[in-house]
């Protein structure tokens, strides 16, 4: 058995659970893990999601102002498709996390993901 602890794999699987905390909603284990293991909030997951971006289409509001207020998340990360947490919000037709997202964190409307889509582009695919 090897002494050595695989340090990468270990961190890998804390981001996962990282980002499946806040797929739950869970935001004490967020804030556990976070607090914790000094994780940063901005690494993506293989998978190329974060703690942000999964709040976002959960449009989970009270953990997306936690991240971005009390743990400096970046709201420039977008996953593998270049969608940031704005284009996801309206992609999900979370409306009210759009606008809080816009009028109260500065987020740019017309930032384009990997296809070119804006805003207004995401907003139009969820209806």
């Amino acid at each position: 058995m090897s002494k050595f602890i695989n340090f990468s794999k270990r961190k890998e699987s804390l981001l996962s659970e990282l980002t499946d905390a806040a797929a739950a909603g869970n935001r004490n284990l967020v804030q556990t893990l976070l607090n914790t293991y000094h994780l940063n909030v901005n690494e993506v997951t293989q998978e190329g999601w974060n703690p942000l971006l999964v709040a976002s289409a959960r449009g989970d509001i009270s953990l997306v102002e936690t991240l971005l207020k009390t743990y400096k998340a970046n709201p420039n990360i977008t996953n593998k498709q270049g969608n940031n947490s704005l284009h996801i919000a309206a992609i999900n037709g979370h409306t009210t996390l759009v606008e809080t997202l816009l009028n109260q964190y500065n987020f740019p409307p017309e930032k384009q993901n990997n296809e070119g889509g804006t805003l207004l582009h995401c907003a139009v695919i969820s209806g």
